[in-house]
Order: C-alpha cells, then structure tokens, then sequence
C-alpha cells in the first residue's frame, strides 16, 4: 500500500514538473527606437507651424496633442491588445483609413502609434502627427484594389481614442 502510495506520489511530482508556469512566460516583441532622419524632423515641423497645429514634439520625432489622457494606471506593453476608434489621413486632409471599435496587437502598429497610444491611457484620445520613418517610411501602402492610398515618404495624421487595452501576458 505505502509502495502504491509512493509510485503515485512520484507521477504526480513528475508530471507537474512537465507543466509551463505561464506567468514566467515573456514577450517576444522589443520596442522600436527609429531615428528620424533630420529632412523629416523639419518637414514635419514646418507642416506644423505652417497649419497652426497645437502640438507637442515628442523627443523620438512625432507630435501630439492630448485630448484626454484617459484613466488607469497600467501602461501599455509590448504584448498588449488594443481596441481604438481612429481616422488616419495625409497632410493633404485625404483620408486613408477609419474605424470604430477595431482591435490591434499594439505590437503590430506602426512606431508612431505605438509611442503615441503610451502617452494615454483608457479612455485616452490623442492626435498624432507621424514622420515617414515611424509610419510607413518608403513603402507606398495600397487598399484592396491596388490604388496607393499612402504614397512613400507620408506624413500621416492620426485621431486616436483609447476605448481599452489588455496584456496577452
């Protein structure tokens, strides 16, 4: 009886030393730091001032403007999902893209909004203003049928709100 008692100990101990602690488990994303080439510092400073636009140049490049910071005090990783409402457009006013309550891997947005969409929290909404290199940099993004909707080397525009956000782990 005690030698049953042993054996079925020794399964157990074995096959929970099998099990992954998902808590120990890491992100394999790492954060962007693109450096804005200096033409497009100044192109983007000049659209700016040009157009009387109240916003604050972050130090890695972009502007914004904080609508409403949001609540929580949770920031925003590498492995987080995000829900947003949103209206991307060209300096030109054209707008490229919009949508309400569209979810996102923040890891898979452009560097621009990712380091805008850190600034705020739930609730949040922002409006950025993206040089080339934290957007889509040379590469002309096309829609469904094949038209260029972003030419290469676009300032893009962004209105953001923060509906919500969660870490995958």
């Amino acid at each position: 009886m005690l030698r049953n008692l042993l054996i079925i100990m020794a399964i157990s101990v074995f096959a929970t030393s099998c099990l992954k602690n998902d808590s120990s488990q890491q992100c394999p994303y790492a954060p962007l730091n693109t450096a804005v080439p200096q033409a497009e510092q100044n192109a983007l400073a000049t659209f700016i001032d040009t157009n009387h636009i109240p916003a604050t140049r972050h130090p890695k490049g972009f502007y914004y403007n904080i609508v409403t910071p949001g609540s929580g005090t949770d920031s925003l990783g590498m492995c987080s999902n995000v829900l947003i409402d949103y209206k991307g457009s060209l300096t030109n006013g054209s707008e490229f893209d919009s949508g309400e309550n569209k979810a996102f891997a923040y890891a898979l947005l452009i560097e621009g909004m990712q380091n805008g969409l850190s600034l705020i929290r739930s609730g949040g909404e922002i409006h950025l203003f993206v040089p080339p290199s934290l957007g889509y940099g040379v590469t002309p993004v096309k829609n469904k049928d094949s038209v260029v909707v972003i030419p290469p080397n676009s300032i893009l525009a962004f209105d953001v709100k923060l509906k919500s956000y969660t870490a995958t782990y």
